[in-house]
């Protein structure tokens, strides 16, 4: 079969421009779209290895060089190989910004009322005992009662609707069990005796522990006893330890406090349930490190806190008597 000359010559012709575009061009679109070129083994099938991703002009994720993975690459009638490294890639290794710790607040309300009040404003007040020691009126979403007597249970010092959880039912006595999550806050009871009598003197009591922003903090109630095993892992890692101080009977004294402390390995204990100045800087001088505000309010985070046990005596606003 005779081929015609013209035919042969422009195919030979449009050959030679097609391997020009290759060489030429497609070269230069690969330095365009990844930016920085390596080439590499300058032998038939030579890569050109493209690091950096997407142009700049494109809106894709910018890629970290190195063991990216290639879509298929492109044969070039010059025995180039071109392999994209812009597409198809490895997911990038993004930095993580910085977050801003989260903070959670106590406020001690006297006697053995606090009012805890999360990042995202969940505010959680336990053992209430009259609204008229309030300056302002306070707004909670939860309310606690580590038991029935009237000075931790006094839910009318809440204002508003909040959700109210009774450590012991005032009916009978018994320990109710709970394990709530309220909005960003996690609450769960321990039960406890208000007495070293295993509640026979004084009843029942619970122990309070609320989990918020990271922090976990226990508030004993009114404990009348030292904490055992089970009761111990009941509570499990606590951060912060409202311990009431008293002179034994139906309270344990500063001595127990410090037992309960040992035990309990919190980072902040803040000592509440005294009238007298002089119970908390006793129970104070047990230990070493030892701070005292001014106000009745201290913010938390998990950045702030101390490896060892730190004793936070906050100011009484009832007004601690003076020995």
């Amino acid at each position: 079969m005779k081929l015609n000359k013209k035919v042969v010559v422009v195919t030979g012709a449009a050959r030679v421009i097609v391997s020009l575009f290759f060489v030429l061009f497609v070269p230069r679109a690969a330095f365009a779209f990844c930016h920085e070129i390596e080439l590499v083994n300058p032998v038939p099938r030579t890569y050109v290895r493209g690091i950096g991703g997407p142009p700049p002009w494109s809106n894709g994720p910018r890629f970290h060089k190195g063991g990216v993975q290639t879509l298929h690459p492109v044969r070039m009638w010059s025995g180039f190989e071109l392999r994209s490294y812009g597409v198809n890639a490895r997911a990038p290794r993004l930095m993580r910004v910085a977050e801003r710790p989260r903070t959670m607040t106590i406020q001690w309300l006297g006697h053995a009322a606090f009012l805890l009040t999360s990042s995202k404003g969940t505010k959680v007040l336990m053992d209430p005992h009259g609204r008229f020691f309030l300056s302002q009126p306070v707004f909670p979403h939860v309310v606690t009662t580590s038991h029935p007597h009237r000075n931790h249970s006094f839910v009318w010092m809440a204002s508003g609707n909040p959700i109210v959880l009774e450590g012991v039912d005032q009916g009978t006595g018994d320990w109710n069990r709970i394990h709530r999550t309220i909005r960003d806050v996690s609450i769960h009871t321990v039960p406890t005796y208000h007495d070293s009598e295993r509640g026979l003197a004084w009843g029942n009591n619970a122990v309070f522990v609320v989990s918020m922003d990271g922090i976990c903090t226990a508030h004993l109630g009114d404990l009348g006893h030292l904490l055992d095993e089970g009761q111990l892992k009941m509570m499990g890692k606590i951060d912060v330890l409202l311990v009431p101080l008293g002179q034994g009977g139906s309270r344990i004294t500063s001595e127990d406090a410090a037992k309960i402390v040992q035990l309990v390995k919190p980072k902040v204990v803040i000592p509440h349930h005294y009238r007298w100045k002089g119970y908390g800087e006793d129970f104070a001088r047990i230990f070493l490190r030892v701070r005292r505000l001014e106000g009745n309010v201290i913010k938390l985070s998990q950045d702030n806190l101390h490896s060892g046990v730190e004793i936070i005596l906050l100011k009484d606003p009832m007004g601690a008597w003076e020995d």
